[in-house]
């Protein structure tokens, strides 16, 4: 501190890190700093472009690339490009594999590229570098930021191919596999169409290749249909062929993150080759069957902070014997893991494992999801509130649950879970996944009692009165003051912590489908499942709105 003119005033430096403090917690406050007074003018706004994002959208990408000339020729916006440290090139991913983006002709004229070429050795102070768009990263874009930035980090989000079927040799897939920049690789595939599919293997080799990969995704979902395509045993040999081209002397590396949908205990062993297991702290999609739970080894996991876990195994078509035998399996393995603060376990079907996991990782976690898939042939097991209340005894740094609750008509159940939940005292984030009734009503029947449910809800808003079944109005279809009431009922019981993000899944929201006609319940499913996003208003003034949202999940 300083005494200058009668008034207190702070020295630059420190000044200067406070703003950066503020940055790193809370980036929309900055442009409310800058208006304050020309010292914090001059300090905060390099902050305004610490982070930038470059739309390439079709109906954007006009106006991107004027604004990079702007920055380069106009001297006045000079301060910009000293101030950038992360950018990202972004443009909408495809919705599904059948949907024409026009965004994808325009990124695929070099032309479009330029700007953003000539843009790169003008950051002088660039970190990290994000290509997030639905078509390949460019290889004259991948050597111009080797060339200008060759301490940053690249990270290429929703990564694609020209094509499924396209062979061995691509320059951005080759480029990218040897780019000692690439940190982050994350892909979403669509699998089931016409004609051979190279995406796998092309994904894996970059994977195997790249030094410096720090973390990497995988999701695939079959696009699913009526007709299925198969080939002869000559086509069947020549793409084997083809993806044999793609095999590689892989480079071992130290990954952190691996999210790999389908990963199995087979995979692990497989990969060992290039990917230290003991390094790894974040482990997503984890697959476990029949035929690898014997290969289970928690002893290789030696850093694991985070687990994510799916069980293809239904306990009701197993003997006795061999469900003792996997549930101790299972227990083992989760209890030999180091102590984690995330873990996520997909249809468990038995509650023992949980209870041996949380007296081993319960003071240490903060991430609990538990989710059984719910299917017309069998009954979830769901929690009961005598469970959530030996949870919230066994966790109590949780904040961030998800746990499953089949709706009753009294709805007395899901207040008594709701009622035990909110005195979680560290809660902050509670997802909810309600079921469709499905076991309940799955058959032609179903669709009669959802028909007689909705027409029994059309008629009550004309004010006729029309009788249903007291077991289907469980499962009246939810409105937004739903959402609301759930939340309000919520917050009046909160202790601790106050609940920052409500999410009510209803139905299944990313259920996979195979090749084939979909069964009748799968189709109504579709139809009725239900997605809500409830958070606090983000005004001050407003303490008692929430704002509702019901796109997609996130």
């Amino acid at each position: 501190m300083h005494q200058g003119d009668g008034a207190c005033y702070i020295d630059q430096d420190i000044l200067a890190l406070i703003v950066e403090k503020l940055f790193d917690c809370s980036p929309s406050s900055i442009p409310a700093v800058v208006s304050c007074n020309r010292m914090l003018y001059e300090t905060a706004r390099p902050y305004l472009a610490r982070q930038i994002c470059l739309r390439m959208d079709a109906e954007h990408l006009l106006e991107t690339q004027h604004r990079i000339k702007d920055c380069l020729h106009d001297a006045s916006l000079s301060w910009i490009l000293s101030a950038v440290r992360s950018a990202t090139i972004r443009a909408d991913s495809q919705v599904s594999p059948f949907h024409i983006n026009p965004t994808v002709g325009e990124l695929s004229k070099p032309s479009a590229w330029e700007p953003v070429i000539n843009l790169l050795p003008t950051l002088g102070n660039l970190v990290d570098f994000t290509f997030d768009c639905p078509v390949p990263m460019p290889p004259a874009l991948i050597f111009a930021l080797h060339h200008a930035h060759p301490g940053s980090r690249l990270h290429v989000l929703h990564w694609k191919r020209p094509s499924p079927d396209t062979l061995f040799g691509d320059p951005s897939e080759l480029a990218l596999a040897e780019s000692p920049l690439l940190r982050t690789l994350e892909a979403d595939a669509w699998a089931g169409m016409r004609g051979a599919d190279y995406q796998w293997p092309a994904f894996e080799r970059i994977v195997g290749r790249a030094p410096n990969l720090d973390s990497f995704r995988w999701n695939c979902r079959h696009i699913g249909g009526c007709v299925v395509y198969g080939w002869s045993a000559e086509e069947a040999h020549e793409r084997q062929v083809q993806k044999d081209r793609f095999c590689v002397q892989p480079i071992r590396k130290a990954i952190k993150s691996v999210d790999c949908a389908g990963l199995t205990s087979h995979s692990i062993a497989a990969w060992a080759s290039f990917i230290d297991w003991s390094r790894v702290e974040h482990l997503r999609g984890l697959h476990i069957t029949n035929h690898g739970i014997d290969l289970l080894d928690a002893s290789v996991f030696a850093a694991l902070k985070s687990l994510e876990l799916t069980l293809g195994i239904y306990i009701h078509d197993l003997e006795d014997d061999q469900v003792t035998g996997m549930r101790n399996i299972i227990t083992d393995f989760l209890v030999a893991l180091p102590p984690l603060e995330s873990l996520s376990l997909t249809n468990l079907h038995d509650h023992r494992p949980l209870e041996a996991a949380l007296l081993h990782h319960g003071p240490h976690l903060r991430t609990l999801h538990l989710h059984e898939v719910e299917l017309p042939t069998r009954p979830r097991r769901t929690l009961t509130a005598e469970d959530v209340a030996v949870i919230s005894a066994m966790c109590p740094q949780l904040s961030d649950f998800a746990l499953d609750i089949d709706r009753t008509p009294t709805h007395t159940h899901e207040d008594d879970i709701c009622a035990r939940l909110a005195q979680l005292p560290a809660l902050r984030k509670l997802t909810l996944h309600l079921d469709l009734g499905l076991k309940r009503f799955c058959g032609p029947s179903m669709f009669d009692a959802f028909d007689r449910l909705v027409a029994a809800g059309q008629a009550a808003e004309r004010g006729e009165t029309r009788e249903v079944d007291g077991s289907l109005r469980a499962y009246v279809r939810l409105e937004n003051y739903h959402a609301e009431e759930a939340w309000l009922f919520l917050k009046e019981r909160k202790v601790g912590t106050p609940l920052e993000k409500l999410v009510i899944c209803v139905g299944e929201q990313y259920r996979d489908l195979g090749a084939g006609h979909p069964a009748n319940w799968v189709i109504q499913e579709q139809s009725l499942r239900q997605h809500f996003k409830v958070l606090p208003h983000e005004r001050d003034d407003r303490p008692n709105e929430v704002m509702i949202d019901t796109g997609e999940r996130n």
